[in-house]
Formats: C-alpha cells, structure tokens, sequence
C-alpha cells in the first residue's frame, strides 16, 4: 500500500494476506529496493510459494510472520544442508564411474586411508582449506614420507573435490590453489637384481609370486595388473591387450609376454572364481577372491624386512624401472620399451602416432631382454648427497644405502 522512510530505515504498510494491515521495516537502502522487497512479499503470500524470494525479501518476510507471532511456512525456512563428513564424501567418490574405471583407483584408497587417519573420518569436508592442507604436508613430510607420495595424495584430495563440484555438493576445491612439494630432492633411481627379485618372490605368499613376475617381465603397472582380465591374455600369440580405459595413459597398449612369464600365466589361469573375471586371485584361508589394494600393499614391504634387505629398500614400481634397464641392456629400442610401459605425461612422436608394430615383432622383441644385469643399486638423491664425501672403508651396508657397486 505504501513505501515510506522513517530516519534511515525504509518501511512497508501493506495487506500481504489482504485483512489487517501490516508495518515492516525492511533493510532496503532506497525506495526502489523497498519497493521490489514489497512486491515480493505480496506475490509469495498470495501464492503461497516462498521459494523465489531473494535473500532481502526471505528476511523481511520471515521477520513479519515472527513479529505477527505466525508460525513461519516450511517453504520460507530454508533448511541449512547437512555438513559433509569425510568418509561420506569418499563414499560418493568411490561411487563416480570414472573413478571404477580408473585402473589407478587403488593408489586412491591408499590416499584415502591417510587422508582419514589424518583428519579423521567425521571431520567436515567444509572445515578442510589450505592452511589444514598444508598442515598435512608437513606432517606427511615430518613422518619421512617421499614429496612425490604425499603430490599423489592431493590428487587423490582434488579429484574428490572435483567429484563433488560435479555433484553440486561444494563450490571450489582448495586442492588447485595449493603448490605441489617439489620432488627434485627425493627422486629415486632402482635397478633390482635377478636374484633379489627372486628372493622376494619367494619370501611371498604363493598367489602374490605372479605379480612380482609379471611387473618384472612387462613393466605394468600395479593397478593395470590388478585390474587384468582373463580375456585381456592370449596365450597362444603372447600377446596382452589392454584396453584405453585399463591404462593410466588413457590409451590402448599391447604388452608381449615374455617366454619365462608364459608358463607362469599359464598356471595362473588355471584359477577360476565365478562372478570375477580378473586374472590373479587372492587365494588364502577365507578362499579365493579378487586380489585387492588392501591385500596387495603389505606383501611386498613384509618380505623386505623379513630378508632384512639394507635402507632404502626396492619398491614394487621399481619393477618398472629395472624392466626397462633389462629389455634396454638386451637390445631392445628404448622406444619399443616405452610403447609397451606406456608413459601418459610423454607425448608421441609422428613415428610413434603412426607407425604400426606388428605382435610378432613385439614378441620377439620381449625375448631380447636379459635379467642378469648386476646388482640391486638404489640411487636416490638426499643419500646421495650424505655420501659423496667418501665412501672409501665404509661398510658392505653403507656402500649400498648410498648406490655404490658392492
């Protein structure tokens, strides 16, 4: 009915209902403003639909129904959304299609289990900024983990921010406005001997063996080998074919078997569990079942310290590495091996985008490789540099820590 300014402050009289008539201060800095804040209210009181008002008008309307002593409609009450924890959001994460098909998912829930051992389980992810980032990263580091590990749990961190932007559940993901450690001062260079692979292969349980033996003559990855099916492996041509989606590069691979692996994937294949397709089973007293990361990451570090191998000890990805040194030192191009590794932060050459390498040149191309190449040598840097003052009459122990011929 009308707009009108007392001091400072502009008010409505006006029949929202069209009985009595009613005076509402509103917080309008003209009489415009004022004025659409009226026409607001008389539309959502006539309608009975409280849904569009603006955020001026929804205060000044629920002020009036709480200054009349009315009960305030559901619909003007806008209910706060309930606080995400972190193990909800890692639930609505592990449940996004393209983190199932992601053949790296495992490396996620090993970041997620200390993402949450960290900040706890219930911790709001609307509570987690920079400065609680950052936070993580120097207790990561203060706890002797390697800056590239702790890089791989921040893209675990962002990729779940990034799943939920999709879902509308948060607005920004603080991840991207965090800098990545350096890893120029803990890079590591492994080269694993025939016979320490072979002595961790058998100080293993039995089902875990084939894994370590088939890194070592492909240079899969652990997710790709995890993840490997029963239709992926031909036998008789020698030959795995992993599909785009299978690869962390996101592109097809064919990986030749070598002629040692054959009859160890052979014997492999001979078990079978209904409902999985996937190649290499965990077989112990609960039964047989897929191979998990959970299962997977304690067997390999228990044998080391069960062989009391020196520090710094072999990784599993360091099969990788001594893979390509093996088909290398072989006579294998170095750019067959990287066509069967598989690189996904290297770009292709016109030569490799189009030129075509037949599975028959592959596979004897694998069988070049040579696995007795010297001794385990474990060069990473911060060691380095500790040792370069000498190492003349160091110990057997020492000589190894810092990468030197024993």
């Amino acid at each position: 009915m009308a707009v009108t300014k007392r001091g400072q402050t502009w008010s409505l009289r006006f029949r929202p209902f069209g009985g009595d008539v009613i005076g509402l201060a509103t917080l309008a800095k003209t009489k415009f403003e004022a004025q659409g804040i009226e026409r607001e209210i008389l539309l959502a009181c006539r309608a009975l639909d409280y849904s569009c008002l603006s955020k001026e008008a929804r205060e000044a309307c629920l002020r009036m129904f709480r200054n009349q002593g009315w009960e305030p409609p559901p619909g003007l009450v806008k209910k706060e959304p309930d606080k995400l924890t972190l193990r909800r959001a890692f639930e609505i994460f592990a449940q996004s299609l393209k983190v199932k098909n992601d053949p790296g998912k495992g490396r996620h829930e090993i970041s997620q289990f200390h993402l949450e051992d960290y900040f706890g389980t219930g911790t709001y992810l609307q509570d987690i900024w920079i400065p609680e980032l950052e936070a993580y990263q120097a207790k990561r580091l203060a706890d002797g983990r390697a800056p590239a590990t702790i890089n791989r749990e921040m893209v675990t961190m962002s990729k779940l921010f990034t799943v939920l932007e999709q879902h509308r559940m948060v607005k920004q993901n603080p991840v991207r406005l965090l800098e990545s450690l350096s890893t120029k001062g803990s890079e590591r260079r492994v080269y694993i001997s025939f016979e320490d692979v072979t002595r961790i292969a058998d100080a293993v349980p039995a089902w875990f063996a084939p894994l370590i033996w088939t890194s070592y003559y492909t240079g899969m990855r652990r997710g790709e080998i995890l993840t490997l099916t029963r239709d992926a492996v031909d036998l008789n041509r020698r030959m795995i074919y992993l599909g785009a989606f299978k690869t962390k590069e996101k592109a097809k691979k064919r990986v030749p078997i070598h002629k040692d692996l054959a009859p160890i994937l052979s014997l492999v294949l001979r078990t079978r569990r209904l409902g999985t397709d996937n190649v290499f089973l965990l077989q112990d007293d609960q039964g047989v079942r897929p191979a998990g990361v959970s299962a997977f990451k304690n067997c390999w570090p228990r044998a080391c310290e069960a062989l009391q191998l020196p520090d710094p000890r072999p990784h599993f990805h360091d099969l990788r590495g001594t893979f390509k040194t093996n088909f290398v030192q072989g006579g294998g191009a170095d750019e067959i091996a990287e066509r069967i590794m598989g690189h996904s932060n290297k770009a292709l050459s016109v030569a490799q985008r189009y030129g075509y390498l037949s599975d028959d040149f592959l596979v004897s191309e694998i069988d070049k490789l040579t696995v007795d190449n010297g001794p385990t040598r474990i060069w990473v840097e911060r060691l380095e540099k500790a040792c370069t003052k000498s190492v003349q009459g160091a110990s057997k122990k020492e000589k190894l820590r810092c990468g030197s011929k024993l």
